[in-house]
């Protein structure tokens, strides 16, 4: 499971930024201008927002034990699965083959089980969105768990 669980750590900061953008993007989007740093400006007005600390993932054990087989699988003979992931488009779901080392059942069991699979919050925190209009620039300071946001600007 070492290449999902790396992708999640790379991810979670992302996914972190887009939700905060998400939600504040709804409230403004009859503000919105054509002007990218009067846009920004909207979308993150000064101010002090709550905020989850979204760095964790929700996965039940036996989806893990699938995925390894799967994983393990990978390992032993990538070109395959490469082709295999190259067939399919995007959101398109994926189809049976016994050269994942499932059974079908096992298989469809994986794709129910990968529907449950999603980021999950630690905990929330305080986050200030601070916006320079003299600069230009639109930064973030939080709290010491959210210490990687310091120097975040645009």
């Amino acid at each position: 499971m070492p290449v999902i669980q790396k992708q999640m750590r790379t991810s979670k900061y992302l996914i972190f930024i887009m939700l905060i953008l998400f939600q504040t993007m709804i409230s403004q989007t009859d503000k919105i201008t054509g002007n990218e740093f009067e846009d920004l400006s909207i979308i993150f007005e000064p101010s002090i927002v709550q905020v989850d600390i979204m760095d964790d993932w929700t996965y039940n054990p036996r989806y893990n034990q699938l995925f390894d087989k799967i994983d393990s699988l990978y390992n032993l003979n990538p070109k395959w699965l490469d082709k295999y992931f190259a067939k399919i488009k995007d959101y398109d779901p994926l189809y049976y083959d016994k050269r994942f080392g499932l059974s079908k059942e096992e298989f469809q069991e994986f794709l129910e089980l990968d529907k449950e699979q999603g980021p999950a919050s630690s905990g929330t925190s305080r986050l200030e969105i601070v916006v320079d209009d003299k600069s230009k620039i639109i930064s973030f300071k939080g709290s010491s768990d959210l210490s990687y946001l310091l120097g975040l600007e645009n």
